[in-house]
């Protein structure tokens, strides 16, 4: 048995959970709850149990789950997801929940949640799952002309001004925004970018495609907006064996990934770039782990608020993991790879087992 901050842990996971629902009580009553502003903690209460805490089946239902009066439910939740001021307390929780610093990595990519193009932010972990931190959502059909790029750079504008500072941003293909670059290049800010091998780069004296440059060097300098920036690229990625003649020939593309990271070794910047995919299995756990798949919202706000509520689960399982860490070091070492689980499904799996086990409602008293 391990003693960690006062808690006790076994070396096992099955055993090493036996506290995890009394500990996110505690993380919630220490760490999030006496940040919330006192006209909506009754009410933030109310949103943790019923969507942080437990799967989505819908609004209503879930609000039904906690509440037994139908009427009182539907007023609750309604209450919880029409009111803008609610979602105002997302951006201090972040600022005081020490997630993310100066030294943090941030994965940035879109996901479609049924209709809502959803932006997400989530820090880099090193253990298969970011941590979803800041999230928006903009409604297609876009009718004006760059609004897409427009709304992406006033997030993270209204991110650093939330933080007070800009982290190392970890970027997909389909970022190559100009005046975003431009931005980051201005402001100092450590960015990764994977571009398209067919785009063009100012290297020496002339313009090459970042292919070209690839095949002379893996790691060299060229100039973007009048900025030195580094063009790291990966080596061929294996060829995987396959009975398919045409699918044995076909090879993944290298990666080639602009940056203005000049003190990371290649081999650093290629890790940090591995470790974007994080926030694609982030989004698959919030769509099939907590089962926000497929939902009947149509209000913009209503969603955001539902989504900030359950990536709110991804928090209290990761201070949850902290405290825990020496066990699951020890466990994930003795778990052959394939059997792996990540830190929130074992969290979550655990907390539905132990909620339904006990007989007292750990939050809100019915009504």
């Amino acid at each position: 048995m391990s003693r960690i901050n006062g808690q006790d842990f076994l070396l096992r996971e099955g055993e090493l959970s036996i506290n995890i629902l009394k500990q996110s009580v505690k993380l919630i009553d220490n760490n999030i709850l006496p940040n919330v502003s006192p006209k909506h903690k009754y009410l933030f209460k109310f949103g943790i149990q019923a969507f942080s805490l437990t799967p989505f089946n819908s609004l209503n239902s879930n609000a039904r789950m906690m509440v037994k009066n139908t009427n009182t439910a539907s007023s609750k939740v309604y209450r919880l997801v029409s009111n803008q001021k609610v979602l105002d307390n997302f951006p201090k929780l972040l600022r005081t929940g020490n997630l993310v610093n100066k030294d943090s990595l941030v994965n940035v990519d879109f996901s479609t949640f049924c209709g809502f193009e959803t932006l997400s932010f989530g820090v880099q972990t090193n253990l298969g799952r970011s941590i979803p931190i800041w999230n928006n959502c903009i409604t297609y059909p876009i009718s004006e002309v760059g609004s897409q790029n427009i709304f992406v750079i006033d997030e993270f504008k209204r991110l650093g001004a939330v933080l007070g500072f800009y982290p190392g941003l970890v970027f997909d293909r389909g970022f190559w925004i100009p005046d975003m670059i431009k931005f980051f290049l201005e402001e100092n800010t450590a960015f990764y970018l994977r571009i398209k091998a067919g785009k063009l780069l100012e290297h020496g004296n002339g313009i090459k495609s970042a292919k070209v440059l690839g095949k002379a060097t893996k790691d060299t300098q060229i100039k973007l907006y009048g900025y030195s920036l580094r063009l790291i690229v990966s080596p061929p990625p294996p060829i995987k064996s396959s009975r398919r003649f045409k699918e044995s020939r076909k090879l993944k593309e290298r990666w080639y990934i602009l940056t203005n990271d000049f003190k990371s070794s290649r081999a650093k910047v290629l890790d940090i770039y591995k470790h974007r995919f994080e926030i694609e299995e982030t989004f698959k756990d919030l769509k099939h782990v907590s089962k926000l798949k497929k939902f009947f919202i149509k209000k913009k706000l209503s969603f955001k608020i539902l989504l900030n509520f359950i990536c709110l689960s991804f928090w209290i399982s990761y201070w949850c993991l902290q405290l825990a860490q020496l066990g699951m070091g020890i466990f994930y070492a003795l778990t052959h790879p394939k059997k792996k689980r990540s830190y929130f499904r074992i969290w979550w799996e655990e907390i539905q087992r132990q909620m339904r086990k006990s007989l007292l409602n750990p939050f809100i008293p019915d009504g």
